[in-house]
């Protein structure tokens, strides 16, 4: 009896057997999966890659340079001095090894995230075939890959495709750690997720809207509840530290973000819907809801916790929330959540389609191709106005030898250096009059703006006034928001009663130049 016993009861799993659950939860990606995540990934490749090197650096791409693009002494001393920087310090080390293997051009820069970028679409591909149906994750691929969002930072040389490619691995970490119920697995996804906070800070708001999603599983936890809890605690202790070391140093470079409005909120809908558009943004909205529905109505048929309802959601709620008390608002932060509003996009898509993959990609495509809006002056020659190649060779086309260079803020001297230092007519100058560094300066926030004030490049026979407006807004604005801005301008009008404003941009460019001649000494 006991033999028959035996021989009936179900053999216990050894760690193999465990394993192989987890191969069978995850099975082979077929033919067509294959084709369509490859054709995915050589399109977001080729669209990031279009003339890569034609835009010039904005202001945070030329930061990158200087951050990373001198000795490791001075990356270790940004990271240490700067708690803004250190929000993204796995980046910027990244970043410095790339740099020494392919060169510091706008190309060899760039290419990083494209790299990350392209790369992201098969984690995503492996997360989306878990947590949602065939059509809905062909339908997701499709709006994330053509993400005017995802292209646009694809081609920024900073950290935040970089940081979204950690986010997608470490959910799919997750996922596996859900299914496989192995104490590996969990510290497995602990590494990646800690690995992905140290490349964006903004990657802890996923990681918290994985653990969110437990909430809205209509299944008990059972053995998952100790390693849940567990890792939850581990990610929690260094998600502190990390806030801590961020929050603790000198400059958190939040101090530019403008408080919340209805302003920023609108300029967070145009970047995910890729377009400004009222219309099609509510349109969006709508196969957003629906997406919502479907996904709430299927919570409990998954085998692993609905994280398609809280990627999107957590984060964006998070960041509002927060900003009520102190502004971090910015859509290209934000970036993490995207493949979290996608998959929500790709189930609304898939249900109006009913399920059919080729009615569900198809309207897919539709829904891509109104947002196409956000395509618009991706491919030019400047970033929101700051064309420092344009600014670089005008001045040093028109300023005399005696002529004194001011760039402000202080920050925006590593935009103009980058260009600065290759230009043949201004190597008889070792760096700007103020802030007094040299061109191939590393990166610093140890100069205050304060001190152009103080400092006597006014009486210089001609002043050439380089200006990045404060916030990244219009001529017109930023006298009324830098009031040190306001003073050094009236400073220099009282010695130079000559005021021309050279830039032939127009009144939206970020960058501006005023030169200031003539004398009103006796």
């Amino acid at each position: 009896m006991n033999g028959s016993a035996s021989a009936s009861a179900p053999p216990r799993p050894r760690s193999g057997g465990l394993e192989r659950a987890t191969r069978d939860a995850e099975p082979h990606w077929t033919r067509s999966e294959q084709c369509w995540v490859l054709a995915l990934a050589m399109a977001v490749a080729a669209l990031a890659s279009w003339h890569l090197g034609r835009p010039t650096f904005w202001n945070d791409e030329a930061a990158t340079w200087a951050i990373s693009g001198h000795g490791f002494g001075d990356l270790l001393h940004v990271l240490s001095t700067s708690g803004g920087d250190r929000g993204a310090a796995l980046y910027y080390v990244v970043a410095f090894g790339w740099m020494r293997l392919f060169g510091t051009t706008e190309i060899a820069l760039r290419s990083l995230s494209v790299l990350a970028a392209t790369l992201a679409i098969l984690p995503f591909h492996a997360v989306a075939r878990r947590v949602v149906s065939r059509p809905a994750a062909w339908a997701a691929g499709l709006l994330f890959a053509t993400s005017s969002l995802l292209v646009t930072y694809a081609r920024d040389a900073r950290t935040y495709t970089f940081a979204l490619l950690l986010v997608l691995v470490a959910v799919w970490t997750f996922l596996r750690a859900v299914e496989s119920t192995r104490t590996r697995e969990w510290w497995i996804f602990v590494g990646v997720a800690f690995v992905a906070v140290a490349a964006h800070w903004f990657s802890a708001l996923v990681v918290i809207a994985c653990f969110a999603s437990f909430a809205f599983w209509r299944r008990p936890l059972g053995v998952l509840r100790r390693p849940v809890v567990v890792s939850a605690a581990a990610l929690g202790i260094g998600a502190l530290a990390i806030a801590a070391q961020i929050a603790l140093g000198a400059n958190t470079g939040l101090g530019w973000v403008a408080p919340l409005n209805a302003a920023e909120l609108r300029a967070v809908a145009s970047g995910f819907t890729g377009s400004e558009v009222p219309i099609i943004q509510f349109a969006v909205a709508a196969v957003l809801v629906v997406g919502l529905v479907v996904a709430w109505s299927e919570r409990a048929a998954r085998r692993v916790p609905p994280i398609v309802i809280t990627w999107f959601l957590v984060p964006i709620a998070a960041t509002i929330a927060v900003s009520t008390v102190k502004p971090v608002l910015v859509t290209r932060y934000l970036i993490v959540a995207l493949p979290g509003l996608t998959l929500l996009l790709g189930l609304g898509v898939a249900a109006v389609a009913r399920l059919r993959t080729f009615a569900a990609v198809s309207g897919a495509a539709l829904v891509a191709i109104v947002g196409l809006h956000g395509y618009s002056g991706l491919w030019s020659s400047s970033r929101g106005g700051e064309d420092w190649r344009s600014v670089v060779a005008a001045v040093a086309t028109h300023a005399r030898p005696d002529e004194a260079i001011v760039v402000f803020p202080a920050t925006a001297v590593s935009a103009f250096s980058y260009y600065a230092r290759g230009q043949p007519r201004l190597a008889g100058r070792a760096g700007p009059a103020w802030p007094a560094v040299r061109w191939n300066s590393p990166f610093t926030r140890d100069i205050s703006n304060g001190s152009v004030l103080q400092s006597d490049v006014a009486v210089s026979p001609g002043v050439w006034l380089v200006v990045r407006a404060p916030h990244g807004g219009v001529v017109a604005r930023s006298v009324q928001e830098s009031p040190v801005l306001d003073r050094l301008e009236r400073k220099l009008a009282g010695e130079h009663p000559v005021v021309t404003l050279v830039s032939q941009w127009d009144q939206h460019d970020t960058v501006y130049v005023i030169h200031y001649t003539g004398s009103t000494r006796q």
